[in-house]
């Protein structure tokens, strides 16, 4: 294991590439970010249930979920666990799978979707309000 500081790399893509897995023994992360930038570069991430993404990855297949981060025994087993060629090809690929499927575009769109079909149902029932009278938008 070797511990790189921050200033030894310009950008997280060029520390995810010499990188074998991810460990990201959180205690509260809304969602973890840090883990979705990792599995898009094939990189196989153990988290913990307080990381929000938890909720989206299933425990084997594309990344580790541990219960507790204060415990470095379920850490060790995962890692010794990705040392097995097959198993860490695998989780990479599954991890890229699941990244790539969950982009920034699609919520930005749905959101955008949603916008346009509020503005469009003001716009008609602004188009029956009679003529003269003020309505609150």
């Amino acid at each position: 294991v070797r511990f790189l500081h921050e200033e030894l790399w310009d950008d997280a893509r060029s520390l995810y590439s010499v990188a074998d897995a991810l460990i990201n023994p959180t205690t509260l992360d809304t969602f973890c970010l840090i883990g979705l930038e990792a599995m898009s570069m094939r990189l196989p991430v153990i988290t913990t249930q307080y990381a929000g993404i938890s909720e989206l990855l299933t425990h084997g297949e594309n990344a580790f979920i541990l219960e507790s981060p204060s415990d470095p025994a379920p850490i060790a087993e995962a890692c010794l666990k990705l040392l097995e060629p097959d198993v860490r090809l695998r989780m990479a690929e599954n991890a890229r799978q699941f990244a790539v499927s969950r982009s920034w575009e699609e919520p930005a769109l749905l959101h955008l979707r949603r916008y346009g079909a509020l503005r469009n149902r003001k716009s008609v029932e602004l188009a029956g309000v009679p003529q003269g009278v003020d309505a609150a938008v």
